[in-house]
């Protein structure tokens, strides 16, 4: 507990003392649309009948009518999601677009790929909870009207977190750090606390035997423990075999 808030504090600071000389938003209305073509990466690529959609978010709702999402969205698949940026200046200095987390995503400015976390099928592997740094060619952006350009795999439901940002490439760098010191520390300290509730519920079964409960709780909070750990070991130590 003290190590995690040494490092919020630390992050923090470093944060507050280095603040970005860019910084473009890019939250609110995207248009989305349900499938997939390689074509709607294109900025010529007509997406007038597209949905509107509101990033970042959970849950979401790809639609035009109000009813729930869950009752009507296939269980996976591709989504897509555009969106127009006007700059009357292009920065000087290096950026980078930065999403905090979603499922398997691809992006596109202009269409030129600037990057892509996880794997999409058929050899899917997600990119959940890993903070997304994509850097920007130089060349990419231009004065006046950008398409930024969004492929999505999702295998639960649709969301995307923010912050969704253009940022200075310095500014990123310190905190996707600081995310991902967060991710590991609470991360850490969750296995933790399941392994001592896992081993407290153990020793009442031992004590109960009869009380089969305290096995199955146990149980799911050591599968839990492995879930976590693996994808610790998968996120950080990738080129290892295991």
């Amino acid at each position: 507990a003290l190590s995690i808030i040494f490092v919020a504090q630390v992050g923090g600071m470093l944060l507050e003392e280095d603040p970005p000389t860019t910084r473009i938003s890019l939250e609110g209305k995207w248009l989305s649309i349900l499938g997939n073509s390689d074509s709607y990466s294109d900025p010529t690529y007509n997406d007038s009948s597209w949905k509107k959609t509101d990033l970042p978010g959970f849950n979401l709702n790809l639609y035009d009518t109000d009813d729930s999402i869950d009752s009507k969205l296939p269980p996976k698949g591709y989504v897509w999601f555009r969106k127009k940026l006007n700059l009357e200046k292009v920065p000087e200095e290096e950026l980078v677009l930065q999403i905090q987390d979603t499922h398997v995503d691809r992006v596109f400015i202009n269409g030129v790929k600037i990057g892509q976390t996880g794997e999409f099928p058929p050899h899917h592997e997600s990119g959940w909870l890993t903070f997304r740094s994509y850097q920007i060619p130089k060349e990419v952006l231009k004065t006046g009207e950008n398409t930024i350009a969004m492929q999505l795999y999702y295998n639960v439901d649709v969301w995307v977190t923010g912050p969704i940002e253009i940022v200075s490439k310095r500014y990123g760098k310190i905190r996707k750090l600081k995310y991902e010191i967060y991710i590991g520390h609470f991360t850490a300290a969750f296995c933790v606390i399941l392994v001592t509730v896992s081993v407290f519920l153990l020793f009442f079964y031992f004590k109960r035997p009869y009380e089969k409960e305290y096995l199955l709780f146990s149980m799911s909070s050591a599968s839990m423990i492995v879930a976590f750990s693996y994808h610790l070991f998968v996120k950080y130590y990738s080129a290892h075999p295991i």
